[in-house]
């Protein structure tokens, strides 16, 4: 599989709990510390968007009460979702990362099955031995 840089930043970071929220996993992912660099978002949205549309990824917001799982949103509301990321989240110069600023729930960035091979793929590719 060929995946860009930052899809394979996202689909690494994701390996180990298998979701994040979407925020931290922004945070996590940016490839600098302590500063905002233009256009971070719409890479980051780009990337989310590519991983979504494969089926890597979905998003989700709540929770089945019972089993507590994360209930993935459908596609087309996830595309949504990472099309309104700049009303979503903000800067916070104090804390140098981004915070989610909506007062809607928070979205989590969800490994799918395939989304676990292709990391674990992209993580062997990068000489981790104990993937797969």
């Amino acid at each position: 599989m060929n995946f860009s840089e930052l899809e394979r930043a996202i689909l690494i970071a994701l390996e180990e709990a298998g979701e994040e929220n979407l925020s931290a996993l922004l945070n996590t992912v940016k490839g600098h510390s302590g500063e905002r660099v233009k256009g971070e978002i719409d890479s980051f949205r780009m990337a989310s968007t590519n991983l979504v549309n494969s089926g890597f990824v979905e998003i989700a917001r709540f929770r089945n009460q019972e089993s507590k799982l994360w209930i993935p949103m459908p596609k087309r509301e996830s595309l949504s979702l990472l099309q309104q990321l700049e009303s979503l989240l903000r800067w916070s110069d104090s804390d140098q990362l981004w915070i989610w600023s909506s007062s809607s729930p928070r979205a989590e960035v969800l490994l799918t099955a395939s989304g676990i091979d292709a990391a674990r793929e992209v993580l062997s590719n990068h000489g981790w031995h104990g993937a797969g």
